[in-house]
């Protein structure tokens, strides 16, 4: 026989019953965890919001591995417009890299650019 989870009576479902529903421990341990996870979920995006605004890039300064990576792409794009060999390449990307060297993780990718330039030619 079928039983009523609301009533606890036999005969019927709970969605057919005509007692209003019993709010038990489970339903408002379920309610509240619901809140919750909604207001959980409010706040993320209100971070994520405060993030976005905070990383944009108009408000960074401008730093040295920008204008290295900005010099870069000008080697690349002039150089894909001229005919110039692999060595004038090279060594013009050298020059840029020569203001640098203060810097061991910059040298080291100064180094891997130079490598990737190389095996790209």
């Amino acid at each position: 026989k079928v039983k009523c989870y609301n009533c606890k009576k036999e005969g019927h479902f709970a969605k057919e019953c005509k007692k209003v529903k019993v709010k038990d421990y489970e339903y408002y341990k379920t309610k509240m965890l619901l809140t919750k996870k909604d207001k959980d979920e409010q706040v993320l995006l209100a971070e994520d919001q405060a993030w976005m605004e905070s990383s944009s890039d108009s408000d960074l300064p401008i730093n040295a591995n920008m204008v290295f990576m900005a010099q870069i792409e000008k080697v690349l794009s002039d150089s894909e417009s001229s005919s110039s060999s692999a060595d004038d390449k090279i060594s013009e990307v050298s020059y840029y890299l020569s203001e640098s060297k203060s810097d061991l993780s910059m040298r080291l990718q100064n180094i891997m650019i130079i490598l990737l330039l190389m095996v790209c030619l």
